[in-house]
This record gives structure tokens, sequence and C-alpha cells, in this order.
């Protein structure tokens, strides 16, 4: 009776069976990007159905600088300039942001 459970609980009751949840760098950054298009289609809905305020909400969640500029570049192609306009301020900001940011912690013991 005990020897079928003992190699049961010793194929899945390893260290490796709980690391095998955890993704690899690479496959980490693919669904960020997978993320970060589905974000993109929100967006575009968002411009499509005059709804300007939810667009800034999923810009906080995007996680690449390139889907940030995606973004500009999707407002422009739907005849929203001053949304584009608004984007590109944020855009710039958030990267102030972010540098001050690494500043403090650099200086930080």
């Amino acid at each position: 009776m005990w020897e079928p459970l003992k190699r049961f609980r010793g194929h899945y009751d390893n260290e490796r069976y709980l690391s095998e949840s955890i993704l690899e760098a690479k496959q980490i950054v693919d669904k960020k990007k997978e993320l970060d298009k589905l974000i993109l289609n929100a967006i575009r809905l968002c411009i499509v159905n005059d709804e300007h305020d939810k667009v800034f909400t999923y810009l906080d969640l995007l996680n690449f600088t390139q889907s940030l500029k995606l973004s500009v570049k999707l407002c422009n192609s739907l005849q929203q300039n001053t949304l584009a306009q608004k984007i590109s301020q944020f855009i710039t900001e958030r990267e102030e942001k972010e540098v001050l940011e690494k500043q403090y912690q650099r200086n930080q013991p």
C-alpha cells in the first residue's frame, strides 16, 4: 500500500514540482507583450467610443514604452490629435518620474 504512494509523493512533492510553475524571463516578457496588445485594443475602443478618461487609466497599465508610443500613433490615425498630445505629455511625465525615482534610489544608503 505504501510503495505506490511513496512513488507518487516522490514525483510530485519535491521542489522541482513547485518551481515548474515559475516562468522564465522570456516567457514573462512575452506575457507582458500579450497584455500590452490587449490594453492597446481597449485603448482603441475607448477612443472610438469617446471615453478619453479611460484611456489614461489603461496607459498606466502598459508595460513597454513602445506600447505607449503606439497609443499616440493610434490616436493620430483616428484623428484624435488633442488626445495624442495629452498622451505624449503623459509619456514625458512618466519618463521624468522614472528617472527621478532611479536617482532617488541610488542616493539612498
